[in-house]
């Protein structure tokens, strides 16, 4: 793998050094680096010499993998890309905490593992999430690798929320909203709202209520093969839908979710012999200050 389209959040502290540090590593090891052309103007004084800046399209086409530079949330955003142009993704950590990256922006001499061919791959499974309105017409469609919310908006008091399973009615309740969620995001809000922690690499998906006003009502796991919709309440509700943490989209009344298992496979990198369970121990059970 020689070609590299590095992704950096500029967002983040000391984000034009930390690129210049992975872009001239990359560089250094005879890697062709592929910069977004957007990012030129903020970028070219930094990594002048060391990349190539091209489009979007043209920096996925042409690589052999890709590099997010940040957090989980730099991860979130490219994956759906990635997993659409069938190229492997490995994250670097420059933000806080970085579950799903591999290692950090001070580890780069573990980047050796991939020109040595040493690294493994780690595949994920990636959900669909549409919204459709009582016409069937499709408003949002969009690939996922963390979780779909629906919730209550800032001045609502409550939500009701009626799913079903493959057409069979399977949970109806009142509460804060609903997550549904991949294994890869099992550990985050899921996590955080009662849900299960699952292996990244199973092939499942969950459902996990937030705040249900019903003692009765708990996250359940389904096979990846069924389609889940939800139904708000066709009492007009501020309630919205956010996908992987975007901007949140509002619900019209009729409107229904469905969310269901993608035919897109994300393949993350792994340079590390880090499992699933070190970083478990290492990041989400030691209080991340």
């Amino acid at each position: 793998m020689k070609i590299v389209y590095v992704i950096p959040n500029l967002l983040k502290n000391q984000a034009q050094e930390v690129a210049k540090r992975v872009c001239k590593y990359l560089h250094d090891n005879e890697y062709i680096v592929l910069v977004d052309e957007t990012l030129k103007p903020e970028l070219e004084s930094y990594l002048n010499g060391f990349v190539e800046f091209c489009g979007e399209e043209d920096g996925f086409t042409r690589c052999d993998f890709v590099i997010a530079i940040g957090g989980d949330g730099t991860l979130l955003h490219a994956a759906p890309a990635a997993a659409k142009h069938n190229k492997p993704i490995l994250g670097i950590n420059n933000g806080k905490l970085g579950f799903m990256t591999d290692i950090d922006a001070s580890e780069l001499d573990k980047l050796s593992a991939i020109k040595d061919g040493t690294y493994n791959i780690e595949e994920r499974m990636l959900l669909d999430a549409s919204v459709v309105d009582k016409g069937g017409n499709e408003l949002v469609k969009e690939t996922l690798l963390n979780d779909v919310v629906i919730t209550k908006g800032a001045f609502s008091r409550i939500v009701d929320v009626k799913i079903s399973v493959n057409s069979i009615p399977t949970m109806e309740f009142r509460g804060d909203g609903i997550i549904i969620s991949t294994p890869t995001g099992s550990t985050g809000y899921s996590l955080s709202a009662g849900g299960p922690i699952i292996e990244p690499n199973a092939k499942c998906i969950a459902v996990t209520p937030i705040c249900p006003h019903a003692l009765s009502i708990k996250s359940f796991v389904l096979s990846s093969d069924r389609v889940v919709c939800i139904e708000p309440s066709t009492v007009k509700q501020d309630r919205y839908i956010s996908i992987d943490g975007n901007d949140h989209i509002e619900i019209g009344v009729g409107d229904k979710v469905i969310v269901k298992r993608s035919g897109e496979v994300l393949r993350m990198i792994r340079v590390t012999d880090q499992g699933f369970y070190d970083r478990i121990n290492g990041k989400l059970v030691k209080e991340v200050l």
